[in-house]
């Protein structure tokens, strides 16, 4: 079990690595110029990075690996937070491959404020790693998939239709 966790540990670090290393050095084009399929595969992606990072995170905790290991996916959960309200250009409203829900446009000031909360808890996830308070971790860590879970129930269509 430990073994997966590391291997998975180290996939997802090398994978945000990655994606940190594109951020840093270049400035995304503005929304309005992607393809609005692009955005959302973009915005897929960054959903499946998430869940990786945040199991790659818990796992670690599970097997009490060094909590310097969890930065960098903390770091890339706090970037792709950053990236959210771009990623959710009006033009991806409807989408066949999207399971985002009307609500987000039709309450913007709803869907940006789970937005910000999931977004300052991924901040906070940032700090309490960079503090290797492991206490600190597991709080952030659920506050992070609490506030995840909270956007989705709302604002995915097969959550809504399924809260279980």
């Amino acid at each position: 079990m430990r073994k997966n966790a590391v291997v998975l540990a180290a996939a997802t670090s090398a994978a945000l690595a990655a994606c940190a290393v594109n951020v840093e050095n270049h400035a995304p084009p503005p929304p309005s110029t992607i393809d609005a399929h692009k955005l959302v595969d973009a915005r897929k992606g960054g959903m499946a990075m998430s869940v990786a990072a945040l199991g790659a995170i818990s796992n670690g905790l599970a097997s009490k690996a060094p909590t310097k290991s969890y930065r960098l996916p903390a770091d890339g959960l706090a970037h792709f937070a950053q990236s959210l309200p771009a990623l959710f250009d009006p033009r991806t409203q409807g989408d066949a491959m999207s399971k985002a829900s009307p609500a987000i446009w039709s309450d913007p000031a709803g869907f940006a404020a789970r937005v910000d909360q999931y977004g300052a808890a991924t901040e906070r996830l940032l700090a309490a790693v960079t503090s290797d308070d492991t206490a600190a971790i597991e709080a952030a860590l659920a506050s992070t998939k609490a506030a995840c879970k909270a956007c989705h129930d709302t604002y995915q269509l097969n959550r809504q239709a399924d809260t279980t």
